[in-house]
């Protein structure tokens, strides 16, 4: 999206701070996605092999979560966190455009 903003010279119009605002955002934005693409990427490869039961993912010694699938749940609550903060960002990004207008 950024890069459409940036190609089409629209970032020229906007003011300085705003255009730097945007361009923090999107890359947040984009990180954001980078990172759901890694899990998901887990998920199919690691976790639906596992089937319905899920046999595996426990540790039969002490009955937690083996590190590779604790890690996994980490990196969903990171995600969870991650979008959490982005949502307020977004919404004053767009009042900030449409204060424009």
């Amino acid at each position: 999206m950024w890069d459409g903003i940036v190609a089409s010279g629209v970032s020229k119009a906007l003011p300085p701070k705003l255009c730097f605002e945007l361009s923090q955002f999107y890359n947040r934005q984009e990180s954001l996605g980078e990172r759901y693409v890694r899990y998901a990427a887990m998920t199919e490869q690691d976790i639906y092999p596992l089937g319905p039961g899920q046999k595996g993912i426990y540790d039969p010694s002490s009955g937690k979560l083996k590190p590779q699938y604790a890690a996994y749940v980490d990196r969903l609550r990171d995600l969870v966190e991650s979008t959490r903060k982005l949502d307020p960002q977004a919404r004053a990004m767009k009042a900030k455009v449409q204060a424009l207008f």
